[in-house]
């Protein structure tokens, strides 16, 4: 039987621990206010996923099962694009179109660089 789920599984339970803390305390209890936390959260998991990334390709004994605890469980039970649509939608029906177009275009443009930074600083 192959024992990569239970990876991915131990993985994503770390992650998203580890998410729902720091959106516990920096997400705002409005939801008419910049979701700090998940931004954090974000952007600290894709800075992640590029460092990890750029280590995977020079690390010759990383077998499989790591790689998947790793990028598919840690760093995706850690990131959330569904707390950042849920987000973008409440801020939307808030009537707070800045505040949305921010958070979108601060989301995608941090995670872009974050992720090739990452990974650049370790291949």
């Amino acid at each position: 039987m192959n024992s990569t789920w239970l990876f991915v599984f131990a993985g994503g339970g770390i992650g998203s621990v580890m998410r729902f803390l720091i959106q516990q305390q920096l997400n705002p209890a409005k939801t008419n206010e910049f979701p700090l936390g998940t931004f954090i959260v974000n952007a600290l998991g894709c800075l992640l996923i590029g460092l990890l990334w750029g280590w995977s390709e020079k690390a010759t004994q990383l077998n499989n099962e790591l790689k998947f605890f790793l990028f598919t469980g840690i760093c995706g039970g850690f990131t959330t694009f569904s707390a950042f649509s849920q987000e973008s939608i409440f801020l939307l029906r808030n009537g707070e179109t800045l505040t949305l177009l921010f958070y979108i275009v601060i989301t995608v443009i941090t995670s872009l660089l974050l992720t090739y930074l990452g990974y650049k600083l370790l291949y």
